[in-house]
């Protein structure tokens, strides 16, 4: 068995992921190994309603509010990958979660991505993005509760 060469870290800023991160920070300088993180940006941020009846009108409103999230996206990812002195890379990708997760880790070869459970209030539940990414991924995923 090789050794792992480097760590994953899959965010999406919840309380599930923030125990994830520490978990791999932990994990990552333990065995002196690069931290790197992951971000999928859902971008669909509005409800067919309120897209049909405002959107329609003035879609430079969605393009606008779309370039504040990767902006805000961005923020949030450099102050992550200091506060856990991330020694690796960070990607930033948009769409759907489950599916940009799992191509990312196939892509780019990972050996170990660390993510949080997520799920129901009393922990007993995965969330549908980790019972997704652990199903199709082609690595070790270590969830944490």
């Amino acid at each position: 068995m090789e050794a792992i060469s480097e760590i994953f870290l899959a965010t999406d800023f919840g309380e599930h992921s923030q125990k994830a991160e520490q978990k791999a920070m932990i994990m990552a300088k333990k065995l002196h190994v690069p931290l790197s993180i992951v971000y999928v940006l859902n971008n669909k941020v509005m409800s067919p309603g309120l897209y049909y009846e405002v959107m329609d009108k003035h879609p430079e409103w969605l393009d606008g509010m779309q370039k504040e999230m990767r902006k805000k996206c961005r923020s949030l990812i450099s102050e992550l990958y200091e506060k856990l002195q991330a020694t690796g890379q960070k990607y930033i990708f948009e769409g759907n979660p489950k599916k940009k997760i799992v191509e990312f880790t196939k892509k780019y070869n990972v050996e170990l991505l660390v993510m949080g459970k997520r799920g129901g209030k009393e922990g007993h539940y995965i969330g549908s993005v980790s019972e997704y990414v652990t199903e199709y991924a082609d690595c070790s995923v270590l969830l944490v509760p």
